[in-house]
C-alpha cells in the first residue's frame, strides 16, 4: 500500500446495499445489507483496491454532514 483513502459519509459510503443483484429478494437484500458482503462491493473498497490504497473508513449509517465535518476537522486540524 502506498497511501490512504479516507472516506466519510452515511450508509451509502459504508456500503449498505452494494451487494444488490437483479432479482434479489427483499429478504435476501435486507439480510446482507450491513454485512461484510455488502462492504466488499462498496465504491470505497473498489477505489482502494484499484489504486493500492488503505481505506480508513469514518462513514456510519445515518451519519450527518455535521458529524462528517466534525470528524474531518479533528483529523486535519493543525496541531500548532
Amino acid at each position: 500500500m502506498n497511501g490512504q483513502l479516507l472516506t466519510f459519509g452515511c450508509s451509502w459510503t459504508f456500503g449498505v446495499g452494494a451487494h444488490w443483484k437483479p432479482g434479489m429478494s427483499d429478504q435476501d437484500f435486507k439480510a446482507d445489507a450491513w454485512t461484510e458482503e455488502s462492504q466488499r462491493h462498496s465504491f470505497r473498497r473498489k477505489l482502494s483496491a484499484m489504486y493500492g490504497l488503505e481505506n480508513i473508513n469514518y462513514s456510519a449509517g445515518a451519519s450527518s454532514n455535521a458529524r462528517n465535518f466534525r470528524i474531518a476537522r479533528q483529523l486535519f486540524a493543525d496541531p500548532n
